[in-house]
This record gives C-alpha cells, structure tokens and sequence, in this order.
C-alpha cells in the first residue's frame, strides 16, 4: 500500500516536474490502514425496527441474524421514512397524555383515526392510557362542591391524584411496560372517580351509597367512611360544646331555625329526619338535640343575667372563672368542663357514641336543673297555675265571683282589679307566676261570664309553660268558671222552689258536687302529681308533662271530650236555671236528661269506677 501511494505521488509530482519528499511520502502512509469493522449494537437495532414498524419487529424477531443480516437491516431501517411513525409519537407522549394534555394522537378525534392504522392490542393500550387520562383530569378540575362531606372527600381525591402523579412519572416510556406498570393506579383511579360519581349523585348523604362497605375494614374505605363522617362530627362537637353550629349545606340532621320568624328559643334546633345516618338511632339524635338545646339555653341565660360562670364552657374559661359558693354555681365549674371534654372526644363512628352522648344529657340536667330550674323557680310557678287556673285554691273562684257581683259596671279595669284583689285575698303575691296572670275579655266586657284568664309566661319558662299549655288553661278556667256560675244558680233556685221541683235541683247539686270531686281528685291531683317526676331530659320532659297533664285535664273535664257533653249539660242547665230565677218559670229539665242519657252511652270505660260512672243517673 505504501508503494502504491508512492507511485501515486510521484505521478501528480511529475506534471509539475517536481520531487515529493520522503517526509511527506511517509505521512501519506499513515492514512493508508483499513478502519476496524463496525459493530452493531443488536438492542438498538430491535428498539429502532420497533419504532417504525412493530409488524418489521417481528419479522426481524424470527430471522436467523448474523453480521450480514444486522447490517442490512441497519442500513435498511437508516434508509426508511424520516418522518416519526405513529407508534414513536404515542410512546414519545405516553406520560403527558396520562396527565392529562391534549398531545400528539391522545385526543378524541385522532385517536378514533388511530384503529386499524396500529394493531389492535396497542390501540386498546392507547384507549386505555387515554380514557384514564381523562378521568385524571375530570377530577383534577373539579370544583364547586355542594357539601362539605364532598369537600372533605376532595382532600382525599387530591392525595390520591398525587400518587397517580408520581407513579406516571416512575414509568419507562414504552407502551407495554408503561400500562403494565399503571394497572393498579389505572384501577384505584377508576374507583375513586366512581365514588365521586355518588357523592355527586347523592353529596348530603353519602352513607346511603356507602352502606354496603360500612363495615369494610381495608384503610382506603375506611378514609372515605372518615371523611364523610367529619363535617357530622364537627357540627356534633360544635353543638354540644357552644350550643351552635355552622352548616351551610344543611347537610346535619339537626338544623337551627331563624327565631326572628317567631320560633321560640328552645325550638330553634330541629331534627332533621331525612339526614339521619342510618347507623345513628333516633332516640342518640334526641338526646344530641336536646343537649344542645340545654347548652344553646345557658348560653342565653348566662348573656341575659349575667351569669358569667355560664359564658363558656371550655376548661381554660373554667379556670378563671370566679364562683360564689352562697350562689350554688359551684357545680358549673366541674360539669361544664366535662362537657367540653366529652363533646370534643366524641366520633359518630365509635361504638361507644351512644353511650357518651346520654352521659352529656345527664350532665346537662344537673346544670340546667340549677341554673334554670331552681334559679327561676320553675316549680313553683307550675304551682301557680294550678292554684290559679286549676283552682287549687278553691277559694280563688269563689272570691272572683263575690268581688265580680260586688262592681256595678264591668269593664277592663274592673275586672283587672277584681283579679288583683282575688289573688292578692287567697294567694298572695309571693309566688311571681301571679304577677303574669291576666284578664282576657272574649266578647262584651260587661257581660258577666264572657271572661277568662291568661298568662304570659317570660322566657326561659316559657319553654316548659307554652302558650298552647296556657291557652289549655285558660279554656278549663273558663269552664270552671262557668260552673261556678252554675252552681250559684242552683243554690238560688233551690231557695225559690219547693216540693219535687226543689229535690230535683238538690239532686242536680249533688251531680255538680260529684263533678267537682271527680275533677279534681280523680283528674288534676293525678294528672299534676306526675309532671315534676322526670327520669332524664329534665327540661323537655317537664315540658311534655306539664302538656300532656293539662291536656288530659281538658279532655276528661268534658267527659266526651269530642261531643262535650257535659259542657252542653252545663250551659243548658244553666240556661233553664236563669229562665227559672229571673222569669220564675217552671223548672223544666227534659232537654237536660237527654243530654245526660247520651252521656252515658259516650262516656269512655275509663270512667267506670269514677265518681261520675253514673252520671245519667239524677
């Protein structure tokens, strides 16, 4: 070779007539040695025929390869297309398409062009990347929840969003090992968007589709159970703490009503039916409610009358608080700072939230039975009101009736005075229920009978002592009242009769006698006996008490509480018994009997062994 280059040299030399020299003959020759054969890297080779056309790759998988046949298959495959196949952009763009961006074929349109153009196990793989990609971003958007319990299981949503993140960003960038490597994250993806699905379906009770897995001991479902529990339990914690709570979405089965439409203060909080979860019983709801309830009322009394013992509840304010042994608040101290404890510990998922809900309510009796019972003088004034619109002072009505007789004109201020007077002449003033007590004129102010009382009752013991209660009164007053009327009749006509016509009248004082034994040592001594004693929930359960016990009262007075025959007995009899004193009529009683034979065939079984069994019987 060196020879050769020589002869060369010398040649182009000899036209222009000169000599080479030896150095440059020599450097020449160095470039004269055959270059090493090149190798060709076989994975390389596989990764670019698999790029062009993975059909190629296969071709290429089964030929027996030797140098040769690497050689041409690279020197093919360098000589192909030079624009990018299909198959290198979808892998090029696996994980930005997986996080959801609109890139290369991952889209709607082109990627419906792709079938047939790639073979059918990638297009699947290509779907599939694509369709979880979306579910990515669906989630990812997501914005402008109609719950909390929703909101909450977001937080839960974003961190699983994360680790779907990091996982496309772990992969290799190959499409097989790509999907392989995202299975699982494909599959935990696709149930937390199925779950969002119900909450959007269903946002304010998601334990409705939650049910079945309730029990589920796996840790993602019970994250899920967690969150959706949480907003309950801060509305939980926020109530029986502070006696309020904040719930946007109305989704608590409890809710606060506005008192500025007239709701009383103690009805303010309601069951919500419908929000109840089922794994909360109805009677725990009642209890929450009414520990609320009681909390939510000492908070008032405490702004109200300046009770500052009652302003907060948690263990710091406790501390500072200063309590005035002559006051007996000392009780406030330990009690409400258990409250607080208990309240702040409680979960609705805990087996033992019953249980710890009905040591609050107990609680809450000791402080309210102080604080409000005691401290305002509840009981007492329920026993005002029997001795006033119950007559258990049975001179009471007897006094109102001589005082009335005593004015020449009625009116407004007359019968006020002869009210102040009565209660002044028979109970005194030392009970404050009296000071409430009123007159309510139905119809003619001078008309004699058209009369009653009332009572406005003042907040907190309204609560217990309701206008529907005292509305119940003041209509056995009036009754009462109009039997006392009756009764005077009957004495005055028994003065102007004689022979069978004065034996029937002294039989008709003995019914009226036997009434009023049967009203009030049959019905109202029982009925009000049985209103103090409460077991728990002291305050609602005075309130129902005290309700249902007037009530029946009402009920029972009339015998036939539908029909109120004995009140038409009455008003008839009083009817013929003035036409008798004022006309000097006949005493003609045959209308009377009727009513008292139809008596006997509505008076209810209960009445058997009363006094008045034989009511019809004169």
């Amino acid at each position: 070779m060196k020879k050769l280059v020589r002869q060369l040299v010398e040649n182009i030399f000899r036209k222009s007539q000169k000599v080479p020299s030896e150095l440059f003959i020599e450097s020449l020759s160095r470039y004269t040695k055959t270059a090493p054969k090149k190798q060709i890297d076989e994975e390389y080779l596989k990764i670019l025929l698999k790029r062009k056309s993975y059909h190629a790759f296969l071709i290429y998988e089964n030929l027996k390869r030797n140098n040769p046949i690497l050689e041409l298959c690279y020197v093919l495959v360098s000589l192909s297309d030079t624009s990018t196949p299909i198959i290198v952009e979808l892998t090029r763009n696996l994980k930005k398409a997986s996080l959801g961006f609109k890139v290369s074929h991952y889209n709607d349109t082109k990627l419906v062009l792709l079938r047939g153009k790639i073979e059918n196990h990638i297009y699947e793989i290509v779907f599939q990347i694509y369709q979880h990609s979306c579910i990515y971003r669906g989630l990812k958007d997501a914005t402008g929840f109609p719950s909390m319990s929703m909101q909450y299981f977001n937080e839960i949503v974003l961190e699983e969003l994360r680790a779907y993140e990091s996982k496309v960003v772990e992969q290799e960038e190959e499409l097989l090992s790509f999907y392989v490597g995202m299975y699982s994250s494909f599959l935990r993806l696709k149930i937390v968007h199925q779950i969002y699905e119900c909450f959007k379906d269903n946002p304010k009770k998601p334990f409705e589709f939650l049910r079945l897995n309730f029990t589920s001991s796996q840790p993602f479902t019970q994250r899920i159970i967690q969150a959706s529990a949480k907003h309950l339990n801060n509305c939980v914690k926020s109530l029986l703490s502070s006696g309020q709570f904040e719930d946007d979405f109305k989704e608590f089965f409890i809710e606060k009503r506005n008192s500025s439409t007239g709701v009383p203060h103690w009805e303010t909080f309601t069951v919500v039916q419908e929000n109840i979860p089922y794994f909360i019983s109805v009677d725990t709801v009642e209890d929450i409610l009414y520990t609320g309830r009681c909390i939510s009322l000492l908070r008032w009394i405490s702004s109200n009358y300046g009770f500052t013992e009652l302003q907060c509840i948690c263990p710091e304010c406790c501390k500072k608080q200063q309590f005035d042994i002559k006051r007996q608040f000392n009780c406030y101290k330990e009690n409400l700072s258990r409250i607080y404890e208990i309240s702040n510990s409680l979960d609705l998922l805990n087996k033992g939230f019953a249980s710890e809900v009905s040591t609050l309510v107990e609680i809450a009796d000791s402080v309210v039975e102080e604080a409000f019972v005691r401290h305002f003088g509840l009981l007492e004034y329920i026993e005002g009101l029997r001795n006033v619109f119950l007559c258990g002072r049975a001179d009471f009505l007897e006094t109102i009736f001589h005082k009335l007789k005593e004015i020449k004109k009625l009116t407004k201020r007359s019968y006020g005075y002869v009210l102040d007077t009565a209660l002044q002449d028979t109970v005194g003033y030392k009970n404050e229920f009296y000071s409430t007590v009123d007159v309510y004129l139905l119809e003619n102010s001078s008309n004699f009978d058209n009369f009653t009382l009332f009572s406005n009752v003042p907040h907190p013991l309204s609560i217990v002592i309701g206008k529907e209660t005292v509305f119940d009164l003041s209509k056995i007053f009036k009754f009462l009242w109009t039997i006392k009327r009756v009764e005077h009749l009957l004495r005055r006509a028994r003065g102007v009769s004689s022979g069978p016509e004065k034996i029937k009248i002294i039989s008709y004082i003995n019914l009226l006698n036997r009434f009023y034994f049967f009203l009030f040592e049959e019905v109202i001594s029982p009925s009000l006996a049985s209103v103090v004693r409460t077991n728990r929930k002291r305050i609602a359960e005075l309130q129902s008490n005290l309700k249902v016990a007037v009530r029946n009262i009402l009920k029972k007075m009339y015998v036939d509480y539908e029909n109120k025959l004995f009140y038409r007995f009455i008003k008839q009899l009083e009817e013929k018994l003035i036409d008798r004193v004022s006309k000097n009529t006949p005493f003609d009683d045959n209308e009377i009997q009727s009513i008292l034979v139809n008596t006997k065939y509505h008076t209810p079984n209960e009445f058997i062994e009363s006094m008045i069994f034989d009511i019809s019987r004169i």
